[in-house]
């Protein structure tokens, strides 16, 4: 669920955005991405709203949204065994994801 953002945090997106290799994104997580969001499945119809854990923002995602951020969540219990690699390729994709599709929740969820 798309929304407006500020001045600012356009610019921070902006930033965040250029760090970033373009041919990386483009091609290893464009595919990660593309194989997990066949893979993911949709509990839920409706959007729901999610509480950062790190600034206590809220704000409303959509049910593939969801599922992303929940994959995400999983990932961190991968990093705390161990697996490296498949952690941070994955999670990666899929902070540049909600990075071009809902780059509000990527400010609220994301950036620590």
């Amino acid at each position: 669920m798309k929304q407006k953002l500020t001045k600012v945090e356009q610019r921070k997106i902006e930033k965040i955005a250029l760090e970033w290799s373009e041919a990386i994104i483009k091609t290893e997580y464009k595919n990660i991405m593309k194989q997990l969001l066949k893979e993911l499945k949709l509990f839920d119809k409706n959007s729901d709203k999610v509480t950062s854990k790190e600034n206590g923002k809220s704000i409303m995602l959509t049910p593939r949204e969801l599922a992303v951020y929940d994959y995400m969540l999983g990932l961190e219990y991968f990093e705390f065994l161990g697996n490296q690699k498949l952690y941070k390729t994955h999670y990666e994709a899929c902070k540049w994801w909600f990075l071009k599709k809902n780059p509000k929740a990527y400010l609220i969820l994301l950036i620590k």
